[in-house]
């Protein structure tokens, strides 16, 4: 019977050891794989720009290139093109700033006239299309123009984020 409670007693032992040599080795590799996650996240991380004129200077470039779109016709859409991967590349990389509500705003409005200019010229075969189309050029003008006027203010688009300067 003393045997057998000493293998009993034993193998308690040894499964109470097992499980806290378990239990330190799982919290060494769960710390290890923790800090590989951190690092890892932090490079995935968008670059937070200190210089908040580089931001502005991208918004006016790409405000510029949707005005020269808008105001000369003949001037082919590569220059909108051009303008939209700018505002798409560079939109993440400001957000948190005033800024990312003016390349978003950009994003969107490449993408409304596009697509509403496909709708209104297919409606110029019935006559309606001309005046919408004439009303899309103008709405397009006021967007720019009020874009430009707030990024030269420094006041973001969005009315939920109404920082002033950064």
């Amino acid at each position: 019977m003393k045997l057998l409670n000493c293998i009993v007693c034993t193998r308690e032992l040894l499964i109470y050891n097992a499980s806290n040599l378990e239990h330190k080795l799982v919290s060494e590799l769960m710390g290890d794989l923790m800090a590989e996650y951190d690092n890892y996240q932090q490079e995935l991380e968008p670059v937070r720009v200190n210089d908040a004129e580089q931001g502005k200077k991208y918004a006016y470039a790409v405000y510029i290139l949707y005005l020269l779109n808008a105001l000369f016709i003949g001037v082919p859409i590569l220059t909108s093109v051009v303008g939209l991967i700018i505002a798409y590349c560079q939109k993440d990389r400001y957000k948190g700033t005033i800024y990312y509500s003016h390349f978003n705003n950009q994003v969107k409005l490449f993408f409304y006239v596009l697509g509403w200019s496909i709708v209104f010229v297919l409606l110029c075969f019935v006559m309606i299309g001309v005046p919408l189309l004439i009303g899309l050029y103008v709405w397009q003008l006021y967007r720019i123009i009020s874009g430009l006027l707030k990024l030269s203010a420094n006041e973001s688009l969005d009315k939920t984020y109404s920082v002033k300067t950064l």
